[in-house]
């Protein structure tokens, strides 16, 4: 097995809306703390929220990067988001195509 491998992930978050989400991604791919990002379209979110029950329209977002780069994409993306708990999940991906976990490691720092 090699040890040296840092597998790609792919995190999960949302946002208030379009605007904030293309600005928080933009962020994080320029700074090469995910290699790639996809803003989705707005779903209805139900939560609740300081006990009271909560209906919002998010933006979700996936993030892609490296297992390495959870710790320093989490602290970032929470000094970049607007929520005061922002959705951070990381999903670990149990393979991927060769090329693209290589373009994916070349792309993050």
């Amino acid at each position: 097995m090699n040890t040296d491998f840092d597998p790609p992930v792919v995190v999960l978050t949302t946002c208030a809306d379009g605007e904030s989400a293309r600005s928080l991604v933009q962020a994080l791919v320029g700074e090469k703390l995910v290699a790639c990002a996809q803003v989705q379209a707005p779903v209805q979110s139900h939560y609740r929220w300081e006990g009271k029950l909560c209906e919002e329209s998010e933006v979700p977002v996936q993030l892609k990067t490296r297992q390495g780069l959870v710790q320093a994409l989490q602290e970032r993306l929470e000094a970049l988001h607007s929520y005061d708990v922002p959705e951070f999940l990381v999903l670990t991906c149990s393979s991927a195509s060769p090329a693209y976990g290589d373009w994916l490691r070349a792309e993050v720092q």
